[in-house]
């Protein structure tokens, strides 16, 4: 006999999947008909003979970094200038989160790398105070499409910096309401940049994001690193990815 498990955590009507909008399934034997430990490598033995078990965090821990900041999965238009304004445009949430971000235009981080001006080719490269880079965001994925249309909301809504590993590394902290945020880590960061602006498309039960970022300092934000929180659950990250700015 065999059993269908979802492999994600159920937080409050969200499930917390790997990035890219559908909810994984994996088949899995039934704990009468499993192998036995003796069945399995030396290395995933337990001393005590049990079974390993596969946590949540592993699996999306690995799932995420299957992902690309090359793969946009949101129905955005890429080149669109900045909003003015928070709101709703057709299906999609804006939230502006920095007013310097006005006269912005959004490009893909393809379009920004290998710049002869960049200190490594594989760096996103900005000119302070003329160009902005979108980065496909993690996804948020509901239990069902009603009780997402009920979540996105935002109150509140705005970021903050917040302080993750040692005391020195900061980074920016985007919260939508009381039960959604996304946390931007980012390794040596010297306000090198800003979050301009922030889209949010709910397509059924799947909340698709992305994360626009403007040049407004100087030097280099390694690492940008984006984490869906629900109900302070971790969830999914997008794929690390280099900032480099400098005066245009």
């Amino acid at each position: 006999m065999r059993a269908f498990e979802i492999v994600g955590s159920l937080v409050g009507g969200f499930l917390i999947t790997a990035c890219g909008g559908a909810t994984p399934l994996v088949e899995t034997q039934d704990p009468a008909a499993s192998s036995s430990p003796s069945d399995q490598p030396s290395s995933q033995r337990d001393p005590t003979g049990a079974a390993p078990e596969a946590t949540p965090s592993a699996i999306f821990e690995s799932a995420c970094r299957a992902t690309s900041n090359d793969v946009d999965t949101t129905t955005l238009t890429y080149g669109n200038t900045a909003p003015t304004e928070s709101g709703w445009y057709g299906a999609t949430l804006t939230v502006v989160t920095d007013a310097r971000s006005k006269g912005f235009r959004a490009r893909r981080p393809t379009e920004l790398v290998k710049n002869s001006a960049a200190q490594d080719p594989s760096y996103v490269f900005l000119r302070r105070d003329v160009d902005a880079v979108r980065l496909p965001g993690p996804t948020v994925v509901a239990a069902s499409a009603a009780e997402l249309a009920a979540m996105v909301t935002p109150d509140g809504a705005g970021t903050q910096s917040y302080l993750w590993g040692n005391s020195w590394e900061d980074g920016i902290r985007f919260t939508l309401n009381g039960r959604i945020r996304f946390d931007v880590k980012i390794v040596d960061f010297e306000d090198e940049i800003a979050l301009g602006w922030v889209e949010l498309v709910p397509t059924g039960n799947v909340l698709q994001t992305s994360f626009s970022f403007i040049g407004v300092g100087g030097g280099v934000a390694h690492d940008v690193q984006i984490t869906a929180y629900v109900d302070d659950v971790a969830g999914c990250a997008s794929v690390p990815i280099t900032i480099e700015v400098r005066p245009g």
